[in-house]
This record gives structure tokens, sequence and C-alpha cells, in this order.
């Protein structure tokens, strides 16, 4: 699997992907070390491609690689073209960049392993409530049937979209009493006695 850099937010530009290796930027990453260049076009590092697509012209640069709780570098800063007389990125620059970065860094850890969260959460309810339908007669796809139509409902009815995904996350567990609800009592064809419908409730 070949590994690609990307940005995540870029001035006035869309998003970018590039080969892990490649670039002051892939270099950076790669070796884990700050890089400060005056003039990009003097240095063969540089990867010329992504100016070449853009019609931008990258003269200074500076990339401060970031890290996880590990120490396992996530990615990079990258600043191009300092706003100043001299256009060049100084020490100073460094200092603030790194210690944006060592934020960063946790930042997007935390933001990665509570998407991972939600994604198991999920997962984990989406089965609970198909083990649920196991129970009866329905269909493989009545579960997610219920959640299509626990979203459209939610939305006609003036719920906000993220109350109306947070129904259509949770709809899977709505018939999860099933489980619990002994075969003699949840597949008996008639009436149910007073005892059975207490313990049905």
């Amino acid at each position: 699997m070949r590994k690609n850099i990307w940005t995540v937010v870029a001035h006035g530009i869309e998003k970018i992907t590039v080969p892990a290796d490649r670039g002051l930027i892939g270099y950076c990453v790669s070796t884990q070390k700050v890089v400060v260049v005056e003039e990009a076009y003097l240095d063969v590092r540089f990867n010329q491609e992504v100016d070449q697509e853009t019609g931008y012209r990258t003269r200074s640069i500076l990339c401060i690689p970031f890290y996880n709780t590990k120490g396992e570098v996530l990615g990079a800063f990258q600043a191009i073209n300092k706003m100043t007389a001299s256009e060049k990125f100084n020490e100073k620059d460094c200092e603030t960049l790194s210690l944006a970065a060592s934020y960063v860094g946790k930042s997007l850890e935390s933001s990665v392993l509570w998407g991972e969260l939600l994604e198991t959460q999920k997962e984990m309810i989406e089965t609970i409530g198909e083990i649920g339908e196991s129970r009866s007669q329905e269909t493989g796809n009545h579960v997610k049937r219920v959640a299509k139509y626990s979203y459209l409902l939610a939305t006609l009815a003036g719920l906000p979209k993220e109350d109306a995904l947070l129904l259509k996350r949770a709809s899977p567990m709505h018939d999860i009493g099933k489980v619990a609800t002994p075969d003699s009592i949840l597949l008996k064809p008639g009436k149910l006695t007073d005892e059975e419908y207490e313990i049905m409730k």
C-alpha cells in the first residue's frame, strides 16, 4: 500500500495529495526533522509539481513534524512564503510552530480515536439490533429499513439533522427486548396470558 500525505487545511487551494516520500514535506515527515528553506527551487528535495498544478510560486518553506502521544509522526505543518520584508522563516518561527505542533498532534490523535470509537459504537448497535431481529421472522433488512424510516420521519417532523441522525443510529435497538423474551412467548400465535404479558413487558 502506497502512503500519501494530504493537506487538511490549505489557504486558497483545494486538497492536495502527494506521495509520502516526495518533496520537502515528505522529507520532514520521513526524517522527523524541521526543514527551513529560503529558496525552494534551489533545493533538490522540493517537489515542483504542486506549483505547476496550482500556478503558485513557492519560495521560502518551513516544515515542522507533529507527533502522537507515542512519539509517532502523524504529519507536519508546512508554512510557505513568509509575508514579511525578508520573506524568510527564522528561529522564532520554528519555536512558535513547534509549540503549535505539540498541541496539534495530540488533538489530531484524539479526533481520530473519537471517530474510531463512534464507528465501533455504531457497528455494535447495528449488530445488537440484528441479534434482536434474528429472534423473529423479520428479514435481515428490517433493521436498516427502520433506521432509514426513523431518519426520514424525524426530518419530516422538523428535527435538526443532528437529532435525526442520532435517532437513526439508535433505531436498531428498537426490538432489543426480543433477546430476553422466551420463544414460547415471542412466537406464540395467540393472545398472551396476563402472566406472559408481564414477562413480555
